[in-house]
C-alpha cells in the first residue's frame, strides 16, 4: 500500500500497523550489513547469494532479506543477522552465505563455526546479544542502525519514527517544543557542546524577514560523524 502524503499521528500510526501486518507473516528476517565497511568487502554478492539461496529452496514465503545500515563491527564484514535467533555471521562468502541460509532457516541448525568468534574469549559467540561489543553499548540515536531496511521507509515508521516530529508540528508550539529540549538536556554533538535549546531559544528570538534553520552531516571535530547508512535509519525523530 503506497503513502503519499502523512498530515496526521494518525497516518503515522496506520502506515505502521500496515507495514507490521506485513512483516508477521515472515518467520526470519535475514538482515545484510550495507554498511561503508561492507560494500567495501562486496556485501551486494552476499546479498545476492542469500536471495538466490532462499528462492531456490522455496523459502521466500516465510524469509523476508533485508540490507541495513552499518552494524558496527566492519573488521569482519560481510556480516549477517538472522532474526528471531539474533544469530550473527560474520566473514561471509558467497558460498557459505548459501550454506548458513540452508541449514539456518531451511533445517533449523546454526553453523556457529560462521558465527562471531570472540579473540578474547577464543571462542564463537553466535548470539548478537552475548558478544561483547554490543552489550556494552547503549545506542540511542542509532539504536535503529542495523536492524532495520535503509531504504524502506516504513520500517523506520514502525520503529516509531517521525512521531515525535509529528507531535511537535501538530500538538505543541515554538516555546513548548523549545521546553522539552531544555528539559532533556540535548547538547551539540560536536567539541563544544553548547545546550541546543540555547541555539533555538536564540533562533526564536531573532526577527528577520527571512528565517533559514540549517543541519550538520558531519563536523570537523573529533566528536561523532554521522555516516549515510546511519543517517538513513536514523533521520529524524
Amino acid at each position: 500500500m503506497e503513502h503519499n502524503h502523512v498530515n496526521s499521528i494518525k497516518d503515522l500510526i496506520k502506515i505502521r500497523e500496515d507495514y507490521e501486518r506485513e512483516e508477521w507473516r515472515f518467520s526470519h528476517q535475514v538482515l545484510v550489513c550495507g554498511g561503508a565497511g561492507c560494500v567495501s568487502s562486496d556485501c551486494r554478492a552476499i546479498s545476492e547469494a542469500a536471495a538466490e539461496t532462499i528462492k531456490e529452496l522455496g523459502l521466500a514465503e516465510n524469509t523476508a532479506l533485508k540490507e541495513t545500515g552499518c552494524m558496527g563491527t566492519c573488521a569482519v564484514g560481510p556480516v549477517m543477522l538472522i532474526m528471531p535467533e539474533g544469530i550473527f555471521y560474520t566473514k561471509l562468502t558467497p558460498q557459505s552465505t548459501r550454506e548458513i541460509i540452508k541449514a539456518h532457516i531451511a533445517e533449523g541448525r546454526v553453523l556457529e563455526e560462521h558465527t562471531f568468534y570472540d579473540n578474547v574469549l577464543r571462542t564463537h559467540v553466535p548470539k548478537m546479544e552475548d558478544i561483547t561489543f554490543f552489550k556494552e553499548q547503549l545506542r540511542i540515536a542509532l539504536r535503529n542502525c542495523g536492524v532495520i531496511a535503509y531504504d524502506d521507509i516504513r520500517a523506520y515508521i514502525a520503529k516509531s519514527g517521525y512521531m515525535a516530529a509529528a507531535k511537535a508540528l501538530l500538538e505543541m508550539d515554538g516555546s513548548g517544543v523549545i521546553a522539552e529540549i531544555k528539559k532533556s538536556g540535548i547538547r551539540g554533538r560536536g567539541g563544544a557542546g553548547f545546550p541546543t535549546a540555547v541555539k533555538w531559544e536564540a533562533g526564536r528570538r531573532a526577527q528577520s524577514e527571512e528565517n533559514i534553520s540549517s543541519a550538520t552531516r558531519t563536523k570537523a571535530t573529533p566528536g561523532p560523524s554521522w555516516t549515510a547508512a546511519s543517517l538513513r535509519e536514523t533521520r529524524i525523530r
